[in-house]
């Protein structure tokens, strides 16, 4: 076939693919290198002339090379109408930018990077600084990667250090055409889209849509989809970086984006955002509805979302829904330092006849700080699975926190040695609802200035430690009978419920209290109680039954007797080891 037939046909070819989203006027102009591989060289270009801002540099089968192999170096800054990669065939190129140049891919064109099995390369020259550049924020601009009927395209920027899209739409595997893919961003990427997609597409394959992440990386975006109608989607760092990071913000930089993670109607689909690395990946997110796991018809729909350092801060969370006959599943995992704030968290929601689950799990110094944190409506197949291995449940700042299940029951499981802390902050309450019951051997530590609210009858069995502010129960038997209390400097308040504990321990140097409140509790502990050294402050109208040692008058050693003062009188137990006291006394156990 002679050069100016083949060129024609590829030219044709790349119409064919591409022709709906090129302007009428567009020139393809096609990558030949037939003088040397300098981009300024017309020579290497069909049309004979370097590509302009109304062109089109299309890199085909021509003057391809193996993998990373460089067969065109942009030696000055160009400004490009776009910039096409449409081999038919597995064949690669590699572009080199050199130091301290800008490939400018124009606005006025929609910038498709798409192949079959095939390799572009986007790297810096000697000494670095290369930028690629592309789009300028118009409804016309876009940035896709990917590949046809099951082919991939692999577009790679690791060797590159700039990468700048503001674009419409930006994504890979985007379309029933551009459907597997994989990118590599560069060491520093500023991208600005309306959409940015991964695994986006309404057809089958087989190898998915991935992006791999640089060392800095901000989006901004007005939704974020991952792995959504039959496509698989997944967002991670790439690896051999340290202590890379990613922020996440609507367009402006500064407003929420929504994420979408694994989002299904006829056909299966499934999304990940995995942002753990070996070398503590950070995120800083802005979210405002956060979807995980949902299907709307017979596609089962599969989500996960791990971080181990850094923020999400979501206005609402659905993790895991089903709407239809198939499943909606989505994972949240929180490791190391990693932080999720939401308004509104659900777990599960099951709103038809498919199966609806939701998991959190938190281990090391997670922290979860929430308004609400709910189980979804649905019986019958929603469940709401929170594994606290470790960490920290908070109320989000200056609202309060109430955990409870909108059917059935959220089991929350104190997994492991923990710790398990909830934090209220000063003058917030966070309540346990009835519904939610923590639950398995770990135990539990109220700190915070705040009220923690225990309404719910539990049955986790490591004990509780009150370090700060006021643990309330809210229901008889809300702790497991026999189980350990320990009073560290905050206040145990009885209520007007009955409570059996273990051991009562007074942690040594901390000044802490029980409140009885109009004396209507019953609250009791062993006769292995009140050891330790620090001092017990009861408040309230003390009842004859309302606190008790043991089973009888030696439920306390005559020597911690001796040190309870009321008004400087001396307490005392009954013969069935209740406390004499009265309203404001002090026992000081040594």
């Amino acid at each position: 076939m002679c050069a100016t037939v083949k060129h024609f046909f590829l030219a044709f070819c790349f119409f064919l693919v591409v022709g709906a989203v090129l302007p009428a006027w567009a020139v393809p102009n096609i990558w030949t290198a037939s003088a040397d591989r300098y981009w300024t060289n017309a020579a290497n270009w069909s049309l004979s002339a370097e590509p302009g801002s109304g062109d089109t540099a299309v890199f085909t089968n021509t003057a391809a090379a193996a993998v990373g192999v460089v067969t065109c170096t942009v030696d000055v800054s160009r400004v490009v109408g776009a910039l096409s990669f449409v081999p038919n065939n597995v064949f690669h190129h590699g572009i080199q930018i050199n130091s301290g140049v800008t490939l400018t891919l124009s606005s006025l064109l929609a910038n498709n990077l798409i192949g079959d099995n095939s390799t572009l390369t986007i790297t810096n020259g000697p000494g670095g600084g290369g930028t690629l550049q592309v789009g300028t924020g118009l409804s016309t601009d876009s940035f896709k990667v990917g590949g046809y009927y099951n082919k991939y395209t692999t577009l790679d920027m690791r060797g590159l250090d700039t990468l700048i899209a503001n674009v419409n739409a930006f994504g890979v595997g985007v379309t029933g055409a551009i459907r597997s893919g994989h990118l590599y961003l560069a060491t520093t990427n500023t991208i600005t889209a309306s959409t940015f997609d991964v695994g986006n597409a309404a057809a089958s394959e087989i190898y998915g849509a991935s992006l791999y992440l640089g060392q800095t990386n901000v989006i901004n975006s007005t939704t974020i989809t991952i792995g959504n109608s039959k496509n698989v989607g997944t967002v991670k760092f790439r690896s051999g970086l340290n202590n890379p990071t990613v922020t996440i913000r609507g367009t402006n930089g500064i407003s929420r984006v929504d994420l979408m993670i694994a989002t299904a109607t006829a056909n299966n689909s499934s999304g990940t955002m995995d942002l753990t690395t070996s070398t503590s990946g950070s995120v800083d997110a802005k979210i405002g509805t956060l979807i995980m796991g949902k299907t709307t018809g017979a596609g089962a729909a599969t989500a996960t979302l791990k971080w181990a350092s850094g923020i999400v801060d979501a206005t609402t969370v659905s993790n895991g829904v089903s709407s239809a006959s198939a499943a909606g599943t989505g994972t949240m995992s929180l490791s190391s330092n990693a932080v999720l704030i939401a308004g509104i968290l659900t777990l599960g929601s099951k709103l038809s006849t498919g199966a609806a689950i939701g998991t959190l799990t938190m281990t090391n110094q997670a922290v979860l700080q929430a308004t609400t944190l709910q189980k979804g409506a649905g019986t019958g197949g929603t469940n709401a699975i929170f594994r606290w291995d470790a960490g920290t449940v908070q109320n989000k700042s200056g609202t309060d926190l109430n955990l409870l299940a909108l059917s059935d029951t959220l089991y929350i499981n104190l997994r492991g040695a923990g710790p398990h802390t909830f934090i209220a902050d000063p003058g917030q309450t966070i309540t346990v609802q009835n519904t939610c019951i923590l639950t398995n051997n770990g135990a539990l530590i109220k700190d915070g200035a705040g009220v923690l609210v225990m309404s719910g009858a539990n049955t986790y069995s490591g004990g509780t430690t009150v370090s700060n502010g006021t643990l309330r129960v809210g229901c008889d038997n809300a702790m497991l009978a026999n189980s350990a209390l320990i009073l560290s400097g905050g206040t145990f308040d009885a209520g007007s419920y009955s409570n059996a504990f273990g051991t009562l321990t007074l942690s040594s140097n901390t000044a802490s209290s029980i409140a009885v409140n109009t004396g209507s509790c019953m609250l009791s502990f062993t006769n292995m109680s009140a050891v330790g050294t620090g001092t017990l402050t009861i408040s309230g109208k003390l009842g004859a039954t309302s606190l008790r040692f043991g089973t009888d008058e030696n439920g306390l050693t005559k020597s911690q007797l001796g040190q309870i003062l009321i008004n400087n009188k001396k307490g005392f137990l009954d013969n069935q080891g209740y406390l004499y006291t009265s309203a404001g006394s002090t026992i000081i156990i040594l």
